[in-house]
């Protein structure tokens, strides 16, 4: 006979391993309920710096742990390769935006649809500094 101690102890093992193995995303954040998804930014870099997601909307949020302002762009790859309207709805062609100052968060939210795209800081010098990241959707 299994206690409810031994179900909820054995529970937060599963947790703990698929957590320690990188399947936190399983578990929520990139694929849960609030589809969530944080982004630590520091000098010169994201953290993560490669997502994979499923389609849907999605709430990003920048973490500025750096020293200086830091902000966080998504651009449509497909959108822009093909020369949809999309890929240039708004300025330097984004699709959501989020600026932090340090110490500071800030959210976009997006509907992000199969394909490819990709994340960078657009301050003066970051991106090249290496702040860009790669995002890819895909239907399961």
């Amino acid at each position: 006979m299994t206690t409810s101690r031994g179900r909820v102890w054995r529970s937060s093992v599963v947790v703990a391993m698929l957590a320690s193995t990188g399947w936190h995303c399983l578990l929520g954040g990139h694929h849960g309920a609030g589809k969530d998804v944080r982004i630590k930014a520091t000098e010169f870099k994201f953290a993560p710096h490669r997502l994979t997601l499923q389609p849907g909307m999605y709430r990003f949020i920048l973490d500025n742990r750096g020293q200086v302002s830091h902000n966080f762009q998504i651009r449509d790859l497909d959108a822009a390769r093909a020369g949809r309207s999309d890929a240039t709805r708004s300025d330097h062609h984004h699709i959501a935006k989020a600026e932090a100052t340090p110490g500071e968060t800030a959210t976009a939210e997006v509907m992000l649809e199969p394909g490819s795209y990709r994340f960078m800081c657009h301050e003066p010098g970051h991106s090249a500094a290496g702040m860009t990241g790669r995002l890819v959707v895909r239907a399961s």
